[in-house]
């Protein structure tokens, strides 16, 4: 699996989910228009870059200290 987009920043997961969550993200991708895939990686990477902000805040809390 070759996506030219995330260059060397891609990574392949396998992640096991229950059979009802996978139909709701199918209807949501359908909804938004974009393929499973692309919303599971939308979802995660707003999740790390939430962490990496809470990350942040915290180092400057600490070093304010």
């Amino acid at each position: 699996m070759n996506n030219n987009s995330h260059r060397n920043n891609m990574e392949i997961l396998k992640i096991k989910i229950s059979e009802p969550l996978k139909e709701d993200i199918k209807i949501l991708a359908y909804i938004k228009g974009v393929t499973m895939t692309k919303l599971v990686t939308q979802t995660l990477e707003n999740v790390v870059q939430k962490a990496h902000e809470e990350i942040e805040e915290i180092r400057c809390r600490r070093a304010k200290k």
